[in-house]
């Protein structure tokens, strides 16, 4: 009944400034302390602030923003009363209802300056849980801690960028200069040299010289690594990807951790691995105690360190729990170019030629030759579909002698020929 009376009564001009700025204040700490507030009651509150003079309170209303976003019907019954706070176009109360999550907070300029601006240039056909999962801990950041950091959608041509499931995702701006301190992540999925044009790699090395971090996402580091920014860094991406980017770039130190930081270079494998890049990122600029919040609002057992591998462990990913098995899928793994013996496999165990197979028969249910044929093969379709090799060179990398054994044993396995499956899809 009391915000009905004040938002009824007419000021003069000297008084309304006074009462305004009263009740701007009253209306902040009732926000802040209610858990839940009906629809109509919003609405009516929200209409105290109607008219011109409401954009002189975006100071005051700055910390609206922030129960805002804790309170959905706040939004919704300021939309329902088309009322504005402020007309700052970085005030997220001015953002399209179906939200955006490029859209930084309105803050004061103190808190802009100290918060971090984080860049994601997209390139078409990105991996959606790569860049999702790298942007939702810089939300809840800033949820848990305040404003400490700001996001920004960068595509090559300022358009809106197709992940590689289909979704959309539209950028703030095209490539544009960036300040000394900002860092720039490139979310890349199949194929990112397809996109990687001149002017993209003469951007990304400007942005190095100006003092730019950069870093990738996924695929992303195949586009640094093309432009020459990975030299002589530590770097990792997907371990799907391994293979053929080794083959591509011999020269790289390439690592299968979870995520790599060296120097201003920063390379994640992508998938959930963002989640834990950037856990590690808040910990070293605001405290593993922040790092620790966030994590618990994604529901997360544990916070994994770079070192984490990639992929599951071999005996969680065949299920078996026998030692020396294990020890011959890995040398099995290992050895894909110049393919062990099965005598050789066994000699390695202390075990016989035929000890090994009742070992693979056994657990596996299939034999030493074909398992070690269908990890070479399956090596074989991740160059096909991520190299720029031939057929030939493929077929040599994973040790087939035979172009036409390879052709024939590839057809068998994926029922198409190696030259038809260079299709290529996001992960």
């Amino acid at each position: 009944m009391a915000l009905v009376a004040i938002t009824s009564v007419q000021f003069t001009t000297p008084m309304r400034t006074f009462w305004h700025e009263a009740a701007s204040a009253a209306i902040t700490l009732l926000l802040k302390r209610a858990l839940a507030l009906s629809a109509s009651t919003l609405q009516l509150i929200s209409r105290f602030m109607v008219g011109p003079s409401a954009d002189r309170y975006c100071g005051v209303s700055a910390s609206l923003c922030t129960v805002e976003t804790n309170y959905p019907a706040w939004r919704a019954a300021k939309r329902t009363a088309a009322t504005r706070f402020c007309t700052a176009a970085t005030c997220p109360l001015n953002a399209p209802m179906n939200g955006s999550i490029n859209v930084p907070r309105c803050r004061s300029d103190e808190s802009a300056e100290m918060a971090h601006d984080f860049y994601f240039l997209l390139m078409p056909g990105f991996s959606a849980i790569g860049f999702i999962s790298a942007l939702e801990p810089l939300r809840v950041a800033n949820r848990v801690g305040g404003d400490l950091y700001r996001w920004h959608v960068l595509s090559a041509d300022g358009g809106a960028v197709q992940a590689s499931n289909g979704m959309s995702v539209n950028a703030d701006s095209a490539l544009e200069p960036l300040k000394k301190g900002t860092t720039l992540l490139v979310v890349a999925g199949f194929e990112p040299l397809q996109f990687a044009t001149p002017a993209l790699q003469h951007w990304l090395r400007r942005l190095d010289h100006e003092g730019v971090t950069l870093g990738a996402i996924d695929t992303g580091a195949c586009v640094l690594a093309e432009t020459g920014l990975l030299d002589g860094h530590r770097l990792t991406l997907h371990w799907e990807a391994i293979e053929a980017f080794k083959e591509s770039y011999p020269q790289l130190t390439v690592t299968q951790e979870l995520f790599e930081i060296d120097r201003r270079r920063i390379t994640c494998a992508g998938g959930t691995a963002s989640i834990d890049l950037m856990l590690d990122l808040i910990a070293q600029a605001h405290g593993p105690e922040l790092a620790i919040q966030v994590s618990e609002q994604f529901v997360l057992g544990r916070i994994r360190t770079r070192k984490d591998h990639q992929r599951m462990q071999i005996a969680t990913r065949y299920g078996i729990a026998n030692k020396k098995l294990v020890h011959v899928i890995g040398e099995m793994e290992q050895q894909t170019e110049r393919p062990l013996s099965t005598l050789a496999l066994a000699e390695a165990i202390n075990v016989t030629r035929r000890q090994l197979e009742r070992l693979f028969r056994l657990h596996l249910n299939d034999t030493p030759s074909n398992f070690y044929l269908g990890l070479r093969l399956e090596k074989a379709r991740q160059l096909l579909r991520q190299s720029g090799l031939s057929v030939l060179e493929v077929s040599i990398a994973c040790g087939f002698e035979s172009p036409s054994y390879f052709t024939r044993s590839y057809r068998a396995r994926f029922t198409k020929c190696p030259r038809e499956d260079r299709r290529r899809e996001g992960v």
